[in-house]
């Protein structure tokens, strides 16, 4: 192996594979690939990587790699068959600068040409579903990301100068609090239909966390702020939303929960007979129990 190879060169993308084939990169465009179940060396080569780039523009699904090539596009690679599954010309906001995403479950959050976002199946590299979001101004961006459930893709655009939406006294938003099991946003939000691929609803947010609820299906999204009111005495606390998933509306909110205690929730569970969803901290459970025997609260909007 290359010293200046593999996982030494590229913690990310240096050394990518399955049970069929192993790709070794080195000097981040080489390559050797090799059989997995013997060693054999297949074949050697290079790819047009783009060397001057800004941020995290290289992904690995699976055995494939995704990248900027020397042209400004986005490929997707399989070392297998030594084939471009994708190739479409890549929106370059600043000098190198790009946007992409890698979501857990193998999709791609692409930002095309002409400001057209696309999610990308990493594995076949065919579009699953592609919107233009309007009066975005692309140069301000830092950050596209987004999570899926079984009906929905969320896409997050965040702005460098994004100020909170939140009604009510000034409050800021406390970094040392964390949700393991949530996904954060600050600033616009789409909300993609998976089987029609239409936008439903694009709306901005201030800070919170959406918590994944991988096995659940849920007509709503549960958020998840944590504020520290500014100038006052008051202590942090935890502010907890439900949104309508088809609509993005506020269904109810509660605000000032767990004040002056341990903010970090680690587990979530769901009971769906009781039909109630708890939050677990380390010493502090919060509980959401929609059931029809419960009127929703809402002490705020958005």
């Amino acid at each position: 192996i290359p010293p200046r190879g593999g996982l030494t060169a590229d913690a990310v993308s240096g050394l990518i594979g399955d049970r069929e084939v192993l790709a070794l990169l080195t000097n981040r465009s080489h390559y050797h690939v090799y059989r997995t179940g013997t060693g054999e060396l297949l074949r050697n080569g290079s790819l047009r990587i783009r060397e001057r780039t800004r941020g995290n523009t290289r992904h690995v699904v699976g055995r494939r790699l995704c990248y900027v090539d020397a042209d400004k596009q986005f490929c997707i690679w399989d070392p297998l068959t030594d084939t471009t599954l994708f190739e479409q010309r890549a929106m370059e906001v600043q000098t190198g600068v790009f946007f992409s995403h890698s979501m857990p479950t193998g999709e791609l959050i692409l930002v095309l040409g002409a400001g057209r976002v696309a999610i990308i199946d990493g594995e076949t590299g065919n579009i699953l579903c592609e919107v233009q979001p309007n009066n975005v101004s692309w140069r301000g961006v830092t950050q596209v990301h987004g999570f899926r459930d079984d009906d929905h893709f969320y896409i997050g655009i965040k702005r460098s100068n994004q100020q909170s939406r939140t009604p009510g006294p000034p409050v800021q938003f406390s970094p040392r609090k964390r949700v393991i099991f949530g996904d954060q946003f600050n600033g616009r939000m789409l909300a993609i239909d998976r089987r029609t691929g239409r936008l439903l609803w694009d709306r901005s947010l201030d800070v919170r966390s959406f918590v994944r609820t991988p096995f659940f299906h849920l007509p709503f999204l549960i958020s998840v702020t944590h504020e520290a009111p500014r100038r006052t005495t008051r202590r942090e606390s935890l502010r907890v939303e439900l949104l309508d998933k088809q609509t993005g509306r506020l269904i109810t909110g509660r605000r000032g929960l767990l004040a002056g205690q341990p903010g970090d929730l680690w587990h979530v569970s769901y009971d769906p007979h009781c039909a109630c969803i708890a939050l677990h901290g380390i010493e502090s459970r919060i509980e959401i129990d929609f059931s029809r025997s419960v009127q929703p609260q809402q002490d705020q909007t958005l």
